[in-house]
């Protein structure tokens, strides 16, 4: 074999490894850009839940009477008091159009809502969740009794 013939096979030798490892570097670039990306939204999901299912157990709303005029509805709040449920308010609530839960700023995020009392559900509001959802649970009374709030968002 001539020099030239070496230094050739060499200089592709070089390029294929080099292909290889670019290739390999972009590769792994993009896995870990789209887990962020993944990442990043479940926190931004997690965050909106959160605010919201404290806004509707700990809040009476804003106007606090808000179930007796909801077309002036600025916030939704379920609260009779700390964590405790009007059934004035969840009866409204039921009742409520898309448009008029925009309130709950939710984003563009769906949203499903379900009190249980018990073993049993009292109410249930919006779609329930299908693919990737966030699901956060809020102890409270409810006609004198323990119940539990589920708030889920889903994309």
């Amino acid at each position: 074999m001539s020099k030239a013939q070496i230094a050739t096979t060499d200089l592709f030798l070089a390029i294929t490894i080099f292909l290889i490892l670019i290739t390999a570097f972009f590769v792994t670039w993009n896995v870990y850009q789209s887990r962020l990306t993944n990442s990043i939204s479940r926190s931004e999901m997690e965050l909106y839940a959160v605010q919201v299912a404290n806004q509707l157990v700990r809040s009476p709303g804003i106007p606090a009477d808000w179930e007796n005029n909801v077309a002036g509805i600025r916030a939704i709040g379920l609260s009779g008091g700390d964590r405790v449920i009007s059934e004035e308010k969840l009866n409204a609530f039921a009742n409520l159009t898309a448009e008029q839960m925009g309130s709950l700023n939710i984003g563009s995020y769906n949203f499903y809502f379900i009190l249980i009392r018990g073993d049993n559900a009292v109410l249930e509001v919006g779609a329930y969740p299908a693919g990737q959802s966030v699901t956060i649970r809020r102890n409270v009374i409810y006609q004198n009794e323990a119940s539990t709030v589920q708030v889920s968002l889903w994309e």
